[in-house]
């Protein structure tokens, strides 16, 4: 096996347990927003929720973007989701 091929192997069994401990990162309120998001609510209507602004939700998922490594609500909503699998 090629050895690029058997990095990204062993990467991909790591990263579970990586996701884990950037997930550990989040202050109680970005959890509570990723909560909602994986739930698939947008930010109004997390903002809603919460009482908070909709400006307030956009920082806080900035936030947990950065944390988390991520790009996308899509992105953030799998390593969540794989973390609590764990």
């Amino acid at each position: 096996m090629a050895r690029e091929i058997a990095r990204k192997v062993i990467s991909s069994f790591r990263e579970p347990l990586d996701a884990a401990a950037k997930v550990e990162e989040l202050s109680p309120r970005e959890l509570e927003i990723l909560e909602l998001l994986t739930a698939g609510f947008p930010n109004k209507e997390i903002a809603d929720r919460l009482g908070l602004s909709d400006g307030t939700v956009r920082w806080h998922l900035r936030h947990v973007y950065n944390k988390l490594h991520v790009r996308s609500r899509m992105e953030a909503a799998l390593k969540f989701r794989s973390a609590k699998a764990v």
